[in-house]
């Protein structure tokens, strides 16, 4: 691209304001690698998953007032990002005019998009002056995966906003049970849009759309989401039609490409493949750590927590279970869900501890998740007795030391688009216990040992090789493959993939005159 402009790429940011781990972790360590490369003009899409935000006014003429005005309409708008789900926790009033006031957002939305279709009107960008508001930015968007020392670069990093949520867009779309037509953006500022999730709008001619493609859980695992039918169509109906349109999927596995390729196999030109990026600082060992027992106490999930009926109570459960003693334990990362295997494993863990090792705990790091009923009544009978802990909200720093202290880390889901959970593990110095599904064996390779995710048995079996090893060059072994095969997927391997592929798709499009790629 010598002699050219800076590719000009806009990112979706939305998913970061939803969670710590998987696709919001994954968007913010590639946010922070693309801002590190001086070679992209890079900017974020701070757009809403639900709401309506203020329409930025027009400021004219010259007063006192002008720049308050100016700051009081950001400040607005930054709010209004949020969703505001915290307040519907805090008491029933808010509960009910939240609601009231979504219902009432949610028409004004939809009859704002079918005008803007009708009309073939476009959503306009608006830049955001992000300096004043960076405490917001980073506490809600960046610093569940990314540290301090990302702070201060990411400062100068720039962010803009469009009014209308994420999901009156995929709303506003639907034309019938075969048929989209979706809002257009005005991205002619931007070379490229790199979207999350199958978009739900259009962008500008002469803007090529990138969709990260996660995985297609919704169409060949619908049993295991919540609200089924919703995300089967509204994942399934943007992809065909971003497709047909040129879009370009950027996949995050062979196994993602593959199932994009068995739905639309003549689309085989527009799939690409580039992993995950990992954080380093799972790489990283502090010289003094803290103890795991002070991460888990400290970090217990609060929806999931036994009851007491004082705090005297719960102080003293805690030290009886979470004492001075190191505790052992099986560690598993990841969302509480079907699709997770939490109750298959707590069955294996089960065995395992009542034939090997009775002291030996389980630590279930996530929140719960679509239908976790049944798990989490399963849990909570060993929750109760200090067997079973549930934490969340977890640094990286102190998952790694869960990852490095575990007696395994166990990846048992059944299906996956990708799964950071193993890699982010042997970074850290842990062991991985692994699911037989193609992904796994795509990215986890001879680092891992497999077990059959529908055998408790196979899994116990896999499991206790770790607990009391018959083999004690297995766990070094395995330490050793690991650890070499996770630096495969840190920012210096994974993000010259993305500039060649970035820089590529720019040149490719500049030389056809401005026409997307096909």
């Amino acid at each position: 691209m010598k002699g050219e402009s800076r590719p000009r790429i806009l990112l979706e940011m939305r998913p970061t304001g939803e969670g710590f781990a998987g696709i919001p972790q994954e968007t913010r360590l590639l946010f922070a690698m693309l801002n590190s490369n001086s070679g992209l003009d890079l900017t974020g899409l701070l757009n809403s998953h639900n709401r309506l935000l203020p329409y930025p006014k027009s400021l004219r003429g010259a007063g006192w007032h002008r720049r308050g005005d100016e700051l009081y309409d950001m400040s607005s708008r930054m709010l209004s990002l949020q969703d505001a789900d915290r307040w519907r926790d805090r008491h029933r009033v808010f509960r009910a005019s939240e609601r009231v006031y979504q219902l009432v957002d949610r028409m004004r939305q939809a009859a704002a998009m079918r005008t803007m279709i009708a009309l073939r009107r476009e959503i306009e960008i608006h830049d955001l002056e992000t300096e004043p508001f960076f405490d917001l930015i980073w506490g809600h968007y960046l610093s569940k995966s990314l540290g301090a020392s990302q702070m201060q670069v990411l400062r100068d990093a720039r962010f803009a906003t469009i009014r209308y949520g994420w999901r009156a867009m995929h709303r506003s779309g639907w034309k019938g049970a075969d048929a989209v037509t979706y809002p257009k953006m005005d991205t002619s500022d931007y070379d490229i849009y790199i979207a999350q999730t199958p978009w739900p709008s259009r962008v500008s001619p002469g803007t090529q759309l990138v969709v990260r493609y996660h995985d297609a859980i919704p169409i060949f695992y619908p049993h295991t989401i919540h609200n089924a039918h919703w995300h089967q169509y509204t994942h399934y109906q943007p992809l065909k039609a971003n497709l047909k349109a040129g879009a370009i999927m950027v996949c995050n596995s062979e196994n993602s490409r593959n199932e994009v390729l068995a739905m639309f196999p003549e689309r085989a030109g527009q799939t690409h493949v580039i992993p995950c990026v990992v954080s380093d600082a799972y790489a990283a060992r502090p010289a003094k750590e803290p103890a795991v027992n002070e991460i888990i106490r400290g970090s217990i999930e609060p929806t999931t927590e036994p009851s007491f009926v004082s705090s005297s109570e719960a102080e003293e459960f805690y030290v009886r279970h979470l004492g001075e003693k190191p505790i052992r334990y099986l560690l598993v990362v990841s969302t509480i869900e079907p699709r997770k295997n939490h109750k298959r494993l707590i069955s294996a863990w089960r065995s395992v501890a009542n034939e090997l090792a009775p002291e030996l705990k389980l630590v279930i790091v996530g929140r719960p998740g679509w239908h976790s009923e049944d798990t989490l009544k399963t849990m909570g009978r060993f929750q109760r007795r200090g067997r079973i802990f549930n934490v969340s909200g977890l640094s990286p720093m102190d998952l790694r030391v869960l990852y490095a202290n575990a007696d395994a880390v166990v990846c048992p889901s059944i299906a996956e688009g990708f799964d950071l959970t193993g890699i982010e593990a042997m970074l850290s110095d842990g062991v991985v216990v692994a699911s037989d599904i193609p992904v796994h064996r795509e990215i986890y390779s001879d680092a891992c040992v497999y077990f059959d995710p529908y055998s408790t048995q196979s899994m116990a079996g896999a499991i206790a090789k770790f607990v009391k090893p018959q083999d004690p060059e297995l766990h070094a072994s395995l330490m050793q493959k690991g650890k070499a095969l996770s630096r495969n997927f840190l920012a210096d391997k994974i993000g010259p993939q993305w500039t060649k592929f970035l820089e590529e798709t720019v040149d490719q499009k500049r030389k056809n005159g401005g026409k997307l790629i096909s």
